[in-house]
């Protein structure tokens, strides 16, 4: 049997060469008789996210790990790299520190401790970043007619990829683009109760920013318009909050109508109140103080403090403050006229209140729609009061109406003119005079009952928003403030301009 020696057996398992000299083959295990140390696989390297831009920062990861021959644990080392810039190590590129355009490579290392395999590695170019919106705003904040419209920019707009950028500017008008691409509107191009905008975009000539918006109303907001008809004239409230007045100017009631902004107006015999707009105060002209005439009650000398709506009498006036509270001012302890309408008002809260320019009582209604009445009492006007509840009130000379949350309409008093028996059919709003009454049907269509020797009752098309009854005529407006009126005519009163 042939005793082959060790070495050379093992030269089947290594390729083995005569090192020694001494004709045996060596066993490749060195002096130690140990295999010699091998590097680590180059492991598989991926950047998130795939798609970066500047703002986001970079995470360099593992897609496969590297492998050691000999089976030991290993660590990883990782560096990032572009050209021109200065290496950075570690597996995180934080946001900022790249910029648009530029490609970088992640790195990664493998080492068992002694020795350090070849690189895995993984890039990506950095895409652009949109950039950031600029604020803008309109100035004047609160335009007149007048004033030309400027957009002008707060906070610059801010690239991020260090890129120039540019402003493209355009304006919208009630939300519709208008062709507008200048900075500067002409006050001439601008409508009084208008909606203007601006809108701003930055640009660095590849991505735009977001857009930034400002929004000013031209004359401040439009008003829901109001008419009045009285004894002989007639106002209204336009939808711009202007007042105007047309028919008699007794006591100056044409002549001397308040300059400002309305929400509201109501005719008494010959005095009249408006709304204010803004301090919510009450303005009232025509008779009740010296030097307009006998007699003098006071009734344009209203109370101070802000109010939420308010109706005029014959001889007095009132008014509900905005906490809700009832004031009522006028003739008072004058023989012949006074019946109450002022020092029996009631007590308490109220949502809404009611007289005209014919009538010598009041009525109001409470938050759930109860109705209170007081003053002159000849017709039962005053102590035939229903229950209720009601959504509106119509007064009238002797009697009264109630508007039902469905639309129908129930009146108490005086009826010698079939002006307490309302037409069959569903309204929207009610108004009474001295001997007729009227009703906005749903599709804004006046009707009227009750007296007609004036033509009082005619009525009016479709396409009203508010009606009053007066004395012997009638008006209604519509949403564009068309002012229609009809009826008696002897001072103009059914003329409006």
């Amino acid at each position: 049997m042939v005793r082959w020696p060790w070495a050379w057996l093992m030269c089947g398992l290594w390729a083995c060469a005569d090192k020694g000299g001494d004709g045996a083959p060596d066993s490749g295990l060195g002096d130690t008789g140990a295999m010699a140390n091998q590097a680590p696989t180059a492991p598989k390297a991926r950047i998130s996210p795939s798609e970066p831009t500047t703002e986001l920062a970079l995470i360099c990861g593992l897609a496969r790990d590297a492998q050691d021959p000999e089976g030991g644990a290993l660590s990883y080392r990782y560096l990032w790299t572009a050209e021109g810039r200065d290496p950075v190590e570690g597996s995180r590129l934080e946001a900022g520190t790249h910029v648009g355009g530029e490609t970088w490579m992640c790195s990664i290392w493998a080492s068992d401790g002694e020795l350090e395999g070849e690189p895995g590695t993984a890039e990506v170019t950095i895409g652009n970043t949109p950039p950031i919106r600029p604020v803008v705003s309109i100035l004047p904040a609160d335009p007149s007619e007048d004033d030309d419209l400027q957009c002008v920019v707060d906070e610059e707009a801010v690239d991020l990829d260090g890129q120039e950028l540019s402003m493209v500017v355009s304006w919208e008008v009630e939300r519709e683009p208008v062709g507008l691409d200048g900075w500067v509107v002409a006050a001439e191009l601008t409508t009084q109760g208008e909606e203007w905008g601006c809108t701003v975009v930055a640009s660095d000539g590849e991505a735009e920013s977001e857009a930034a918006q400002d929004w000013v109303v031209v004359g401040g907001e439009l008003v829901d318009p109001v008419v009045a008809a009285g004894h002989q004239t007639s106002c209204a409230v336009q939808d711009d909050g202007v007042a105007t007045c047309w028919g008699s100017d007794a006591k100056g009631l044409v002549s001397k109508v308040p300059e400002g902004s309305f929400t509201d107006i109501s005719l008494g015999w010959y005095h009249a109140c408006v709304l204010e707009s803004d301090s919510q105060e009450l303005d009232c002209w025509g008779m009740g103080s010296a030097g307009e005439g006998h007699p003098h009650y006071g009734q344009d000398t209203p109370p101070g403090g802000q109010h939420k709506a308010l109706a005029m009498g014959a001889w007095h006036g009132c008014a509900i403050t905005v906490d809700g509270e009832l004031t009522c001012w006028g003739i008072q302890d004058k023989s012949g006229r006074d019946f109450g309408q002022v020092r029996d008002a009631p007590e308490g809260r109220f949502a809404s209140i009611h007289s005209s320019a014919v009538a010598s009582f009041a009525c109001a209604l409470d938050s759930e729609g109860r109705p209170t009445c007081w003053g002159e009492d000849g017709d039962g006007q005053v102590s035939g009061v229903p229950l209720g509840p009601f959504v509106d009130l119509a007064v009238g000379r002797a009697h009264a109406c109630g508007l039902e949350g469905g639309g129908g309409v129930q009146c108490w008093g005086d009826n010698g003119q079939g002006q307490g028996s309302p037409l069959s059919g569903l309204f929207s709003r009610i108004s009474a005079g001295e001997g007729h009454t009227c009703g906005l049907r749903g599709a804004g269509a006046v009707r009227c009952w009750g007296d007609d020797s004036e033509g009082q009752t005619a009525g009016a098309p479709g396409g009203q928003v508010h009606i009053s009854a007066g004395f012997a005529h009638s008006c209604a407006i519509d949403a564009d403030s068309i002012l229609t009126c009809w009826g008696l005519d002897d001072e103009g009163q059914s003329s409006p301009p």
